[in-house]
């Protein structure tokens, strides 16, 4: 028995099969060069990072909070923990938010906040991408009005260091992990000749 394409004249054939051939070219293009180069980058392969910080509340722009001093307070302590800070905006960034809530009555309310952000594809072939948090820490703080300035800045800096704290920790893990071709397995011998007995 005939296939139905072999009932078909030679040069419908022929067009089919240049068809097929077009479909599957375009639908197995491979990725863009740009899209490859920003795909998920795991924590311990971060090498440089950039800061950004969010808008504040009023009441931590009244205290003398500015965008600026906390990116400067924030890159100091990546640098002095050993990475390197890309110019603000680069991905992937560290990105901060600030709030400050203040009333007559009592402390203040600070909560400060961090994330590790990058653009990331969420599928081998899209072309567009999303702003994903890859690593997040926070506190709430209560502090005294007089307190609430130095307060901000060491849960910044804090957050710098337990931000590339948990980035070291990641690279040793995956170093640790990595088999050494050169040591020898350990010879495993035993003192005693009886065999051990379970309780």
């Amino acid at each position: 028995m005939r296939s139905p394409s072999d009932r078909l004249p030679l040069p419908a054939r022929a067009a089919i099969a240049v068809i097929a051939t077009a479909i599957l070219a375009a639908t197995s293009r491979p990725v863009p060069v740009a899209a490859a180069e920003s795909r998920l980058i795991p924590l311990e392969r971060v090498e440089a990072i950039s800061v950004l910080v969010d808008d504040m509340t009023p009441d931590a722009e009244t205290l003398a909070l500015t965008r600026d001093l906390i990116q400067a307070d924030a890159e100091s302590q990546l640098l002095r923990n050993g990475l390197r800070v890309h110019a603000q905006g680069a991905m992937p960034a560290l990105y901060f938010q600030i709030s400050v809530l203040c009333d007559d009555r009592g402390p203040c309310a600070i909560d400060v906040s961090s994330a590790a952000i990058q653009d990331v594809y969420l599928d081998a072939m899209a072309t567009s991408s999303i702003r994903a948090k890859t690593w997040y820490t926070g506190q709430i703080i209560l502090a005294p009005r007089s307190a609430v300035h130095e307060s901000v800045r060491k849960a910044v800096r804090g957050q710098a260091d337990e931000f590339a704290a948990d980035l070291q920790a990641a690279r040793k893990r995956i170093l640790g992990a990595a088999p050494s071709a050169s040591a020898p397995e350990p010879a495993t011998t035993r003192s005693d000749p009886t065999p051990r007995q379970g309780d």
